[in-house]
């Protein structure tokens, strides 16, 4: 089991045209390009029929988009799509490839108005994760295990 958790969240209000180059830059090589090199690095430590799971967000469906937090959603919808290509390169290795949804979480990214505490959250995202074990492939899902759009 490889469990990969990264994520920043900058420049929450700005748009394309407002945000730093700094700030995008930040949450691109945080939440998209690490998380799916960190797996390419790990990889042959998870054994055939293992998992390697990705903390995600609701927020990276582009089929599903709404407006707030862009900048922050276009970032976790690049590492959906790095994972899709990580998956078609990776297929044989056999195994559970998650991209886990875990909600709003009342976190120093989530906020205090978030949804959901840690507590409420985390133990569903576990149980997500021991759904899938030894089911090779890759799956976009929340923390109730319910496949989201991509």
């Amino acid at each position: 089991m490889l469990y990969i958790n990264a994520g920043i969240a900058r420049a929450i209000e700005a748009t394309p045209a407002s945000v730093s180059d700094e700030d995008f830059r930040d949450m691109m090589l945080v939440n998209a390009l690490s998380p799916v090199r960190t797996a390419e690095i790990l990889r042959d430590f998870v054994v055939s029929g293992g998992t390697i799971a990705i903390m995600t967000s609701e927020l990276g469906s582009i089929a599903d988009a709404q407006d707030g937090w862009q900048l922050y959603a276009a970032s976790k919808a690049a590492l959906n799509m790095l994972m899709k290509k990580y998956a078609s390169r990776h297929g044989a290795d056999g195994h559970a490839l998650l991209l886990v949804a875990p909600g709003w979480v009342r976190t120093e990214m989530g906020g205090r108005d978030a949804a959901l505490s840690i507590e409420e959250s985390i133990p569903l995202v576990v149980d997500t994760v021991e759904a899938n074990r030894g089911r090779p492939g890759l799956r976009y899902v929340d923390r109730f295990n319910k496949k989201l759009a991509w």
